[in-house]
């Protein structure tokens, strides 16, 4: 098996992979990772036809692993292990302290055996949300962009400028913070995939009262009745809020951890970006 650097070139093969699993990623969302770590996300060949692939998103000295996928016919064969130490590897000599990632619960005892441990649950949500526009919200602008980031870095210990940023400039995103008093108290970001709108990144600093508000406004923002939603299930509040406004879990996939240090899952992440980049 030979393993090198994803290219381009190879993102048609990489969302299939996806869409065969159903993960619901778009073109774009991988393309976007790419973008930014094109040095961490490997494709795997066998006899010259490419079979797995495996991506990683770096944030200073934290990092997330994703979208592992070895196609159906060779798995079995250890190949999507040798895989994700090709990818450790890269994340160590990198830096990276600390790795983060979202398992299925076939393929945990696989990152068991590589060091990871299981944090919590990652939850997922999805249903129909009864939308009402709130004035308490404003869509983001780049102008907003140096809060938003603030009030991120602060909750998930890391920098994501360069997602938040992206997410903002996507035609197919559209951001909005709760500014009160000249300050952003929270900002939440609506996604349109093909047939659903996913819901996330979403930070609450503070005012949590007002949880229910920034949902059902986010839900009115695309044209789209099905939303769908990922969050861990140590935040208790959020988890109730969603059931509240009708989405029911689905399905959950283990946080899972490697590393010195145990992250400190913050109350104020209300939903995560996604299970590829946090």
């Amino acid at each position: 098996m030979y393993i090198r650097r994803m290219i381009s070139h190879d993102l048609d093969f990489a969302h299939k992979l996806t869409v065969k699993e159903d993960w619901g990623n778009t073109k774009e969302e991988i393309a976007e990772i790419l973008k930014f770590n094109p040095s961490g996300c490997f494709v795997c060949e066998v006899s010259g036809e490419s079979i797995g692939m495996v991506m990683t998103t770096r944030y200073d000295r934290i990092a997330f692993l994703g979208n592992l996928i070895i196609s159906e016919s060779f798995r079995g064969e250890g190949r999507g292990e040798d895989l994700t130490k090709h990818a450790l590897t890269y994340l160590e000599n990198a830096g990276v302290e600390t790795v983060m990632l979202d398992s299925v619960e076939r393929a945990v005892p696989l990152y068991e055996r590589l060091g990871f441990r299981r944090a919590c649950r990652s939850l997922r949500l999805r249903g129909s949300i009864e939308s009402e526009p709130s004035e308490s919200l404003k869509t983001a602008t780049r102008n907003d962009l140096s809060s938003i980031s603030e009030i991120d870095r602060k909750h998930i210990g890391a920098d994501r400028v360069r997602f938040l940023e992206s997410g903002l400039m996507s035609s197919n995103s559209i951001g909005r913070v709760m500014e009160l008093q000249d300050r952003i108290a929270g900002y939440i970001f609506a996604t349109k995939k093909t047939d659903f709108v996913w819901l996330g990144p979403w930070i609450l600093s503070d005012e949590l009262s007002r949880d229910e508000e920034m949902l059902r406004d986010a839900a009115a923002l695309h044209a789209i009745d099905s939303q769908r939603v990922g969050v861990l299930e140590t935040n208790s509040r959020a988890l109730s809020c969603f059931q509240k406004c009708g989405l029911e879990i689905t399905g959950f996939s283990w946080r899972m951890v490697r590393g010195s240090s145990q992250p400190v899952f913050s109350m104020a992440e209300y939903a995560i970006g996604s299970p590829a980049r946090g």
